[in-house]
């Protein structure tokens, strides 16, 4: 019997009993139906230690994924983990956790999918516990130096505050406390545009008033203390600090240099360009002047091959007269 497992063949089994007492004692159907029912005995036993070890092996993946989880609430407790931490904010660090080695090496889900699940699930708290601390009418400001515990121990003694909003994780705390700052920068940076914003305009309208009150006057030359004399008193200048004025009045000063260095480049490019076009022009009619005279040659010459052509006529026709006059007389 040692020698028969699940897998052994009813053929080979009974070629190695032979003739035992066992066997002899039983006919040929009911030999084979014993060994069919040990068989399917020892089938279900290796089943059920298969079983057995699937089930220790889950086990221990989920011990190591439940590890990893277990990391993921300490540093979220001890706020390492901000709530608003993405995977790609903490991988580094985790990966260096041994239990993270241990979570990424079973099949079951990857450490950044029990990441995700874990801050899905942490937000969702956050926000059942954010609607109990809006409720809490004692509430401590919060500034930008405010820490966690600070206002956890400020919460905790407020007058309404229930013995639900005193157990309040740090976690949950924490991200308060971080909403509530960052609430407080956006609003002082929306204020400091709008002071920006409002300065501009007032610098813009000095620049405005003082073009109109100086006018021809403002000139490169200009300086602090001749316009600090000249807005002395007035309604515009009163709306704006003396910084601020100087400020405008530089701004002013430069755009007014910079725009009489233009008319001045200008100026000069133009007195050099009427320069060049007179001497152009000279040299122009010079031009002129040589081609006449090349074309009163070629004229010359022209006429005096038209004279000399006559005369030759002239002469080749006297010699033919001469010669048919002769020829007359001797007949």
């Amino acid at each position: 019997r040692e020698a028969v497992s699940a897998k052994s063949q009813w053929r080979k089994v009974h070629a190695a009993l032979g003739e035992a007492a066992e066997m002899v004692a039983l006919d040929k159907v009911d030999r084979l139906s014993v060994f069919e029912e040990y068989i399917g005995s020892l089938e279900e036993k290796e089943e059920q230690a298969k079983q057995a070890e699937r089930e220790a092996a889950r086990r221990a993946d989920r011990k190591k994924r439940d590890a990893f989880r277990a990391l993921l609430r300490r540093r979220y407790d001890e706020g390492l983990i901000p709530l608003a931490a993405r995977w790609r904010d903490v991988a580094a660090e985790l990966e260096a956790a041994e239990e993270h080695g241990l979570a990424a090496g079973q099949p079951g889900s990857t450490p950044q999918e029990l990441f995700d699940d874990f801050m899905e699930q942490a937000r969702e708290t956050y926000s059942g516990h954010r609607r109990l601390l809006r409720g809490v009418s004692g509430a401590p400001p919060v500034t930008a130096a405010t820490t966690a515990d600070e206002f956890a121990a400020a919460i905790a003694s407020a007058a309404d505050a229930g013995s639900e909003v005193a157990s309040l994780p740090r976690a949950s705390l924490a991200a308060y406390v971080a909403e509530l700052k960052e609430k407080a920068r956006e609003e002082a940076a929306e204020m400091e545009r709008s002071i920006r914003k409002q300065q501009r305009s007032a610098i813009e309208a000095f620049q405005g008033a003082l073009r109109g009150l100086m006018g021809a006057t403002l000139t490169s030359a200009t300086t602090w203390q001749e316009v600090a004399a000249v807005v002395s008193g007035k309604a515009f200048a009163s709306a704006l600090a003396e910084p601020l004025q100087r400020q405008a009045f530089s701004e002013l000063h430069a755009e007014v240099k910079a725009a009489e260095d233009k008319e001045a480049a200008a100026a000069t490019g133009a007195a050099a360009g009427g320069g060049e076009k007179e001497a152009g022009g000279e040299e122009g009619g010079e031009r002129k002047r040589h081609k006449k005279r090349e074309r009163r040659r070629d004229e010359g010459s022209d006429d005096d091959d038209e004279r000399r052509k006559r005369k030759k006529e002239k002469r080749d026709r006297r010699r033919r007269e001469k010669e048919a006059g002769e020829a007359s007389e001797s007949g």
